[in-house]
C-alpha cells in the first residue's frame, strides 16, 4: 500500500448504492489494539491468530461526505487500488505532495 493510491469505500448505513472515493493520505507504523481508536473484539476467538492491523488515513471526497455524512465507528468496506506504485510507502502526510 502506498500514499496517493485511489480508494473506494461503501458503508453498511447506505448500502452499496453510495460509493465514496478518496486516496491514501498516510500510513501508521503501529499495529494491534494499543493503537486502535476502537477496542478489539476478542469474543470471536481471534486469540489463536491475531490479524495485524495497520492504521491507514484516507482523504475522502468532501462533496460526497456532505451528501452522505459518516460517523465514527461505522462498518465500512474499503478497496485500495494497488496498481499505482509511484507513491511513498511510509511517511508523514504533510511531507507528501498532493497527487490528486
Amino acid at each position: 500500500m502506498r500514499i496517493g493510491q485511489p480508494v473506494t469505500l461503501t458503508s453498511d448505513v447506505y448500502g452499496g448504492s453510495v460509493v465514496y472515493h478518496g486516496h491514501v493520505q498516510g500510513l501508521g507504523i503501529g499495529t494491534g489494539s494499543a493503537f486502535a481508536l476502537l477496542p478489539a473484539q476478542n469474543a470471536t476467538g481471534n486469540w489463536i491468530k491475531i490479524v495485524q492491523r495497520l492504521p491507514v488515513r484516507i482523504d475522502l471526497d468532501q462533496n460526497e461526505l456532505i451528501k452522505h455524512p459518516l460517523r465514527v465507528g461505522l462498518s465500512m468496506t474499503v478497496e485500495v487500488n494497488l496498481h499505482n506504485q509511484s507513491g511513498a510507502m511510509l511517511g508523514h502526510p504533510a511531507a507528501q505532495h498532493d497527487q490528486r
